[in-house]
């Protein structure tokens, strides 16, 4: 994890925002999540597992949020997985979203933020997250 960190850290020194990969079926949230959150974070969104496993392949990423059904492409816990095996320490920084109270996780400890999002709580996961200003103090 202290890699992790260091590279947000170092990036932050350079001017460069932190990078967002966000993954839903829900192409009105995926609009809305960008729009709310590129003031502050470089945001990557896709409605794909497929295409988000493929992207973190190649480019890196501060924090991954992944709705929980993402329809017929997939699962995101499949996704959380690919990370836990491959970059285990953006794990700590990565969250599901989720329409169900009490959606199970398989064993996967990250956050869950429940649907409807509130954009205020968005930002300040983010926030409490990444380390950033703005971090109001709430737990998630």
């Amino acid at each position: 994890a202290t890699a992790c960190w260091e590279h947000v850290c170092s990036d932050r020194a350079l001017g460069m925002k932190p990078t967002i990969l966000i993954v839903d079926d829900e192409p009105m949230l995926l609009e809305l999540f960008q729009e709310a959150l590129s003031a502050d974070y470089e945001v990557m969104v896709t409605k794909s597992i497929d295409h988000a496993i493929a992207w973190l392949q190649v480019q890196a990423a501060d924090a991954v949020v992944t709705d929980l059904n993402c329809g017929e492409d997939g699962n995101g816990l499949d996704l959380l997985r690919w990370v836990q095996a491959h970059r285990p320490g953006l794990l700590h920084s990565s969250f599901i979203l989720s329409g169900a109270d009490d959606p199970d996780t398989e064993g996967i400890e990250v956050p869950v933020i429940c649907k409807p999002v509130d954009l205020g709580r968005l930002r300040n996961t983010f926030a409490c997250l990444l380390g950033m200003p703005g971090h109001l103090g709430e737990s998630i």
